[in-house]
């Protein structure tokens, strides 16, 4: 900045570090917004898991209306297929499914999982675990392309921010044009005292009449 205003003098080159100052402000707004909009693309996401109050939460539930609310997200397949290897388990040992594990079994309610024998059930439960893979799969891509048009949206700040980097940035530039406009003034002023007395000291010039002599005879 000095190189470019080349200022002169204590007062003048507090002026140009005054526009330095505001042009780092100015590129901290952009810092801001930078930020905003990282923190907006990259905002926590659900855990892989459900939370014990989610569980509590399901168990309050109907059972059909938490099997749907499961298959829905990708959260809730895994608490499913987490459910139906517990189930798988306790078949193998027992020989059949318990009253509560058959809550979590997403077929139809009026599904029957009693009186089977042991190798139908395993092969039931297994064919449980192949349909939800697949469509966990299915909707694990789809949230992932709602995450990223979510992150995509997140590329403009939200309105509250954006008004209060304008507001910071609007005040930063009026008040960067206040020193420059004066910094002109006063480089303006001091070249026009220095053309002046340049013109003071070098124009119509006489040599006082002592030494209006022939500069050709010795002194």
């Amino acid at each position: 900045m000095r190189a470019y205003y080349n200022p002169v003098g204590i007062a003048e080159d507090l002026l140009v570090q005054e526009i330095a100052t505001s042009y780092w402000r100015s590129a901290r707004a952009l810092r801001c917004e930078r930020g905003e909009v990282t923190i907006g693309s990259t905002k926590s996401t659900a855990q892989p898991e459900l939370g014990e109050t989610e569980e509590l939460l399901l168990e309050l539930q109907p059972d059909s209306e938490a099997r749907h609310s499961l298959l829905g997200t990708s959260r809730g397949l895994n608490y499913l297929l987490q459910k139906i290897e517990e189930t798988r388990k306790e078949v193998i040992s027992s020989g059949a499914v318990s009253t509560e594990s058959t809550k979590w079994l997403p077929r139809n309610s009026r599904q029957s999982w009693y009186g089977f024998s042991k190798q139908a059930l395993l092969v039931a439960l297994d064919k449980e675990i192949a349909e939800l893979t697949t469509r966990k799969v299915q909707i694990e891509e789809d949230e992932f392309h709602e995450r990223n048009a979510r992150r995509d949206c997140s590329a403009i700040p939200p309105k509250e921010a954006l008004d209060r980097i304008h507001r910071y940035e609007t005040s930063n530039v009026r008040h960067r044009y206040k020193v420059e406009k004066r910094l002109q003034e006063l480089q303006a002023r001091r070249k026009e005292n220095e053309k002046a007395a340049s013109d003071t000291g070098t124009g119509d010039y006489q040599r006082p009449e002592c030494f209006l002599q022939d500069e050709s005879k010795p002194a």
